[in-house]
């Protein structure tokens, strides 16, 4: 029994491959053995070798398990890439990857390894360490359970693909469609970034002897339900040896196996399509074009670059040409492996559209803010003034009713005017400013100086020690702090205000915990108080605009942070915020 941390050898490899017999018992049915014949010609060479090859060069992730603790014994670059090189080879998966358990992964290779049932996963979300750094990635994958020569489960083999950024993209698409939708009058919200690449390099098969005739007949299986378009041609007209259900489905129904690419593809002749074939061919060198554009109509018929484009639709790909090299370091044959991503381009430039709107919007917003500054307060001036003057010259002919009208007019002209002033401020938070390091400390002990009067005559307690420098901009990280201790403040019970603040180093960011001992929020406007002009309470009960909020949320979204509340009503709160470091 070799010991669990050794290394194995790649004849150890080879001949734990060969105890594996899936879809065996399909090669002795003339049929099926149809659907896997490949016609490779040159037996002589070592198709298990050319398997390996292609599987440790693949621009997919896979590692091959064995037995019911899934020990590695297989792992390509790729694999070994994702998880920042630690050791894996001779290790059981759930000592090695100890980051992922809770997941749910372990208990799907159980549950494939069980049953003999293979499972295929789309966006599967994983956090994995690589290089110390915790990181969330999304995988579309195949665990695929492998047999031995009694037909019995022996182990399970993972191919996957890194789909992080599609999910990522599509995920904020949604997240600003919904913000855009919520926030239209106060203009629209979007900022991402769409690309989608999928490193493809692999190495196909030759014909196989009886021996590894199987290892052939189980990969290619996996190639059939790879989650991206494969194919494989050979020889100087590059002639359909395979091609996956995917590829097939991409350019309609057409005829590959043993055809010519020019035959089945004639709309890209004279389109610098079949030299990039050549020049593949010629060099041994890979080639690799993203988001290739391309119409196609009802009948699937291909164009490039029309000049009429009624009734087609456009597509966007990811596709590469990987040259397959034989003994003598000659290209023998071409591995296309091609990748739709026409929603994520068509999204990542939909964005593109929704953020020229939202600049257009926000500078909008930012002159309204300017003129409603100025036009707006001028007449709400004249108006307080002239109720002061009729409070001052006519004060002994009024009578009760009339006093109180003029205390309502005052009242409203000053709420209004600070209403104003506050819209004013929050359109001024914008992502254009410098960001640098700011000491917190020196940003509270300033909060602290200008509340100096208010903090004595609350009794009020603010405790903080030893808080962080961070990068940010310090007008509106300023803005911010001043508006949670204004409003532990103002939403305080009878006993003294205790603020306390507070930051901690938790992985790429800093979390900063404000808490007091005020009034507290219901659980039902946790989101809320977010939200502009949004208020819980009456001018009567508290002084406010519903904007200050509202002003601190916008700065930590510039700040590509996070913000939310923690409370118990009638006890306290508490706000959380991350903040990049």
């Amino acid at each position: 029994m070799k010991d669990i941390n050794a290394t194995y050898t790649e004849e150890e490899i080879s001949k734990i491959l060969e105890e594996n017999r899936f879809l065996k018992s399909q090669l002795s049915n003339k049929e099926n053995s149809n659907i896997y014949e490949f016609g490779y010609q040159d037996s002589n060479k070592s198709e298990l070798e050319q398997f390996r090859f292609t599987f440790m060069n693949a621009p997919a992730t896979i590692c091959i398990l064995k037995g019911e603790k899934h020990k590695i014994i297989f792992a390509n670059e790729n694999y070994k890439k994702l998880y920042g090189n630690r050791k894996l080879i001779g290790t059981e998966i759930r000592e090695s990857h100890t980051e992922i358990q809770g997941q749910g992964f372990f208990e799907l290779l159980d549950e494939v390894y069980k049953t003999g049932i293979q499972y295929i996963g789309n966006e599967h979300n994983a956090k994995i360490y690589n290089n110390g750094i915790l990181e969330e990635s999304y995988f579309n994958f195949v665990y695929q359970p492998t047999l031995n020569f009694k037909n019995e489960v022996d182990g399970v083999m993972i191919f996957a693909f890194n789909v992080t950024e599609q999910v990522l993209a599509r995920k904020k698409l949604e997240e600003i469609t919904q913000e855009l939708i919520k926030s239209e009058s106060n203009y629209k919200l979007l900022n991402e970034s769409l690309e989608l690449q999928i490193n493809e390099r692999t190495r196909d098969l030759f014909k196989a002897n009886k021996e590894n005739e199987f290892q052939r007949t189980k990969f290619e299986a996996l190639f059939m339900n790879a989650p991206a378009g494969i194919a494989v041609v050979y020889g100087d007209k590059y002639v359909y040896e395979f091609s996956n259900p995917i590829y097939e489905s991409m350019f309609g129904n057409r005829k590959y196996i043993n055809n010519s690419f020019e035959n089945i593809f004639p709309e890209f002749k004279d389109k610098g399509i079949y030299e990039l074939f050549d020049n593949v061919f010629k060099t041994g060198k890979s080639y690799k074009n993203e988001e290739f554009e391309y119409y196609i109509d009802k009948d699937f018929n291909i164009y490039i670059n029309p000049e009429n484009k009624e009734g087609l639709n456009q597509r966007f790909c990811n596709f590469t040409l990987q040259p397959i090299l034989g003994e003598n370091i000659m290209t023998e044959r071409i591995a296309i492996f091609v990748f739709d991503n026409t929603q994520q381009v068509l999204a990542r430039k939909k964005i593109e559209e929704l953020s020229k709107e939202l600049e257009r919007s926000n500078s909008d917003l930012k002159n309204f803010a300017l003129v409603a500054s100025h036009d707006l307060q001028e007449p709400l001036r004249t108006i307080e003034g002239y109720t002061k003057l009729l409070e001052k010259r006519y004060k002994d002919k009024f009578d009760d009713n009339a006093k109180e009208f003029i205390n309502t007019i005052t009242d409203a002209s000053k709420r209004m005017q600070i209403l104003i002033r506050n819209l004013l401020e929050y359109s001024k938070v914008d992502n254009k400013s410098d960001f640098k390091p700011v000491n917190l400390n020196k940003i509270i002990d300033d909060i602290k100086s200008s509340f100096e009067s208010k903090i004595k005559e609350n009794k009020a307690t603010i405790n903080y020690h030893e808080l962080p420098t961070i990068k940010c901009v310090d007008s509106q990280i300023y803005q911010l702090m001043q508006n949670f201790i204004s409003n532990s403040l103002k939403y305080r019970k009878d006993e003294s205000p205790i603020i306390n603040i507070s930051a901690t180093k938790e992985e790429n960011f800093w979390h900063l915990k404000i808490s007091d001992n005020g009034i507290g929020i219901e659980k039902e406007y946790y989101e809320k108080i977010f939200v502009i002009f949004k208020r819980l309470h009456t001018s009567e009960q508290f002084e406010g605009t519903g904007i200050g909020l509202a002003t601190v949320k916008k700065i930590v979204d510039i700040h590509k942070g996070k913000i939310w509340v923690e409370s118990d009503y009638g006890i306290g709160s508490t706000f959380h915020i991350l903040i990049p470091t």
